[in-house]
């Protein structure tokens, strides 16, 4: 499935946040969505996941209008984590990530269940799962939410900075998790506060500054120290092999 913006504009509280992005998609690897604070990260995966309304332009999905889609079937294909998103019911975690079944309607069923327990496992829920949501930390919450979303098995994975609230070791894992779905063929979006992660374990990036798009391409390409310098108003250098680099000020 082929995820792509079509000249693409938004507004929230009537200010224009989307500026005519235009970008495809691709399944089989991780793109980053980047830019500094009020670029527009978070409205741009928001439409993409089909949650929020474009002004002109859209996002199709495989050619369908994703706008036309029936709610269930877009639940199906896309699965979307907000930045910050809260458990409202106190139930204990395993049943939380079966919430995630409920577009396919087989929680009950072997499939279903196989499906639960793998995302369980992914995010290193075993020894929480019978616990309240209530008695979890915020970074556990996350990890809950996460894989209530890979439970549906969805084909595209959207998230809105999944790492923020996690640990090293867990954002480590949950990156490997991001990367082995990739490799699986599914398409994942992440909203990426950290360049360094972006640069080390993304396929494409996307710069967005002011609402518009002005890089997109692969890592290297896309966050070069002239793009960097102009979006972010920072002097800055890479150094380290690749998959393994850092930024820092120069």
């Amino acid at each position: 499935m082929i995820l792509q913006a079509h000249d693409l504009s938004v507004t929230r509280a009537g200010a224009l946040v989307l500026d005519d992005i235009a970008a495809t998609l691709l399944p089989g690897q991780i793109t980053a969505i980047c830019g500094p604070n009020g670029a527009g990260k978070s409205s741009l995966i928001l439409t993409l996941a089909g949650l929020l309304p474009a002004v002109a332009g859209g996002v199709s999905l495989d050619k369908r209008d994703i706008a036309a889609l029936h709610p269930k079937d877009r639940a199906k294909a896309i699965g979307y984590l907000p930045q910050f998103a809260e458990i409202a019911w106190d139930v204990a975690v395993e049943n939380i990530v079966a919430l995630g079944r409920m577009p396919r309607g087989d929680g009950g069923s072997q499939r279903g269940e196989d499906a639960i327990e793998r995302a369980i496992e992914a995010l290193a829920l075993g020894d929480l799962r019978r616990r309240p949501a209530s008695k979890l930390s915020g970074g556990e919450q996350a990890r809950v939410l996460l894989a209530r979303v890979l439970a549906g098995e969805p084909q595209w994975i959207l998230s809105d900075e999944p790492l923020a609230a996690l640990d090293l070791a867990h954002q480590t894992a949950l990156i490997g998790h991001f990367k082995g779905a990739a490799a699986a063929g599914k398409g994942v979006v992440l909203v990426v506060h950290d360049l360094a992660q972006a640069m080390n374990h993304a396929g494409r990036v996307l710069v967005l500054d002011q609402g518009r798009l002005v890089a997109d391409g692969a890592p290297e390409d896309a966050l070069t120290s002239e793009t960097i310098a102009k979006s972010w108003g920072v002097q800055t250098k890479w150094i380290g092999e690749p998959g393994a680099r850092a930024l820092i000020t120069a």
